[in-house]
């Protein structure tokens, strides 16, 4: 029994943990720190919670990233 209480301890602290990532990447994002922002998600997804959470909020610099490297292509 305990050993099933610290791994539910164990995982509610990852949750939090990228939890406050996310919320970390979103301010980086909307200063348009998009490297530093990409990093900090990186950390969220190794930590293997709220995966669905995270590929969404890259989703943001993939976005950011494709529509730099059109716009720098069309000069």
């Amino acid at each position: 029994m305990e050993a099933n209480q610290q791994q539910r301890n164990a995982q509610g602290l990852s949750v939090r943990s990228v939890f406050n990532l996310l919320k970390e990447a979103d301010k980086e994002v909307k200063a348009l720190e998009y490297a530093a922002a990409y990093r900090t998600l990186q950390s969220a997804e190794e930590l293997g919670v709220l995966r669905d959470s995270v590929g969404l909020a890259m989703m943001e610099i993939a976005f950011y990233t494709l529509e730099t490297v059109n716009w720098q292509g069309r000069k």
